[in-house]
């Protein structure tokens, strides 16, 4: 019989009740906050220049340079437009410090096998036409978050929110199989969603 109290879905850590994004917890300077933003973001910027042909160590040294100058200016950041959408505010800042590191690198050896930074430089392509597809992966981001929140839901409780989002199971369904109530399951699965939202609220849009 599935359990008739709202426990399961009441019992979880306070701090996924916060209404606060995670955008707003940046600019708060929250180590909390931080620490989730590297692991949501860090992969793609790192990804991004192991594709335009740097190395592992360049292109981890790149990444970090990018989550510094994140880190400085996001107490300033405003979404304004289309122009300083956040995706569009990290790009500007990762193709700013890919330009830095090739001319103050364009005169150091590079790695056998690699391309040349001054190649590097001249071939970054134009802001304009650089499609966000190059480094940006909304469902790679999503799926970061998720795993990163996990952890703040009790086992059955994300075990529900699963069987509903990803396997279109009805509330009652998830409940019976989970011996959980269909309010309980109708909750979990309402939290979820909304410590996500607030995780990416101004990322993907």
């Amino acid at each position: 019989m599935p359990d008739d109290s709202d426990g399961a879905a009441s019992a979880e850590p306070q701090n996924d009740d916060t209404p606060v994004s995670l955008l707003d917890g940046l600019r708060c300077a929250d180590e909390g906050a931080w620490g989730r933003f590297v692991e949501l973001w860090l992969p793609s910027i790192y990804g991004s220049c192991r594709s335009r042909g740097f190395s592992p160590d360049d292109a981890d040294e790149i990444a970090q340079s990018v989550m510094v100058r994140v880190y400085q200016g996001l107490p300033g950041f405003r979404r304004d437009g289309i122009g300083l959408r956040f995706r569009f505010w990290i790009m500007k800042i990762l193709r700013n410090e890919i330009a830095d590191y090739c001319r103050e690198n364009s005169g150091r050896p590079i790695a056998v096998g690699g391309s040349e930074y001054r190649v590097l430089l001249h071939n970054m392509s134009a802001p304009e036409s650089e499609s966000d597809s190059d480094w940006f992966q909304p469902a790679k981001v999503v799926a970061r978050a998720l795993d990163v929140i996990k952890g703040d839901f009790q086992d059955k409780n994300w075990q529900a929110f699963e069987l509903v989002e990803f396997e279109n199971l009805s509330n009652q369904e998830v409940a019976e199989r989970l011996g959980m109530s269909s309010n309980s399951v109708r909750q979990a699965t309402f939290r979820i969603r909304q410590r996500l939202k607030l995780e990416l609220d101004g990322m993907l849009d």
